[in-house]
């Protein structure tokens, strides 16, 4: 995890599954509750994802919405991508492969 202009930056590397849910939850939501921060940046560079770990996404975008921030996802592969369309993961937040963080940055 990163945070740099108010932004909030976490790298998912590997899988999101459910064995890594509750350690991942553990490590970044006291940190989003520390920080208030008004953005996130989650950059999924995972080759596996399932229903636990979406819901899990889902569960910090939901409380980054208490804030009135933002969740982006990037960096999202072509069969993440798939899964994620089919679940309602993209109705909680914004995603881009080619997502312009500056222009974050520029806003903060």
């Amino acid at each position: 995890m990163d945070y740099k202009k108010k932004v909030l930056f976490i790298n998912i590397n590997e899988s999101l599954i459910k064995k890594d849910v509750s350690n991942f939850e553990s490590l970044v939501i006291p940190v989003i509750l520390e920080l208030k921060c008004r953005d996130i940046t989650i950059n999924l560079n995972i080759n596996c994802i399932d229903k636990y770990g979406i819901n899990s996404i889902i569960k910090i975008c939901n409380l980054e919405n208490k804030f009135n921030g933002n969740v982006f996802i990037n960096k999202i592969n072509n069969s993440i991508r798939k899964l994620l369309t089919k679940s309602n993961l993209y109705d909680y937040c914004m995603h881009n492969e080619k997502e312009n963080i500056y222009e974050l940055w520029k806003r903060n």
